[in-house]
């Protein structure tokens, strides 16, 4: 009995070291319906399904590519597994949407809207690279995040930024909307942006 498994302890062995044996990889049409792999990036959607609608449409790509950049040029990208979670180090409004203006990107640095917004429905799309909680008001009333995604920029299983949607709908149709985030450890710190919709 012991020279049966120590024939087959060797046999298996040397199997492993030609390369036999190989671990499943899954394949793209594999994941599930919710993520999404493009350019390096996996991005896992959760909630009402309308971010992954806007990206299938298209109207993400360049903007997950310019947090990709600015997550590469940031000095998180060293965090490994296991250790404390990054913290945020950058939090932007990406994209106002609404019935009546239909959707517009919002570069960095613009704080007004060009387009008039309003309607029955309307949205703010924010991103955040890092780990935090988040807050958000309209008009001074608190909001809620309706739609989220997670981001990982560089395939290594773990989250670097986040995609938020903003649910604004029924609200006044012009005002201000703040978004901020705490990082969850040090430095603690909080980060800000807002966008003045007309």
């Amino acid at each position: 009995m012991r020279f049966k498994k120590s024939i087959l302890a060797m046999v298996l062995s040397c199997l492993t070291i030609l390369n036999v044996f190989t671990i499943p990889v899954m394949a793209a049409e594999e994941l599930p319906d919710n993520v999404v792999v493009s350019d390096e990036v996996t991005i896992t959607f959760e909630g009402t399904g309308r971010l992954q609608q806007m990206y299938e449409n298209g109207d993400l790509d360049e903007r997950i590519q310019d947090m990709k950049a600015e997550f590469e040029a940031s000095d998180n990208k060293g965090t490994v597994a296991r250790g404390p979670a990054a913290p945020v180090s950058y939090v932007g409004v990406i994209q106002v949407r609404s019935t009546q203006g239909g959707y517009e990107d919002i570069p960095r640095n613009q704080y007004t809207t060009l387009v008039d917004h309003g309607g029955a429905e309307m949205y703010v799309v924010t991103q955040k690279n890092g780990e935090g909680r988040d807050y958000a008001t309209y008009c001074g009333t608190q909001v809620k995040a309706i739609d989220y995604a997670s981001l990982d920029f560089n395939n290594d299983r773990i989250v670097d930024g986040w995609l938020y949607l903003w649910d604004l709908s029924g609200m006044n149709a012009s005002g201000q909307f703040k978004y901020q985030a705490t990082s969850y450890n040090s430095p603690w710190n909080t980060m800000s942006t807002w966008i003045n919709i007309k």
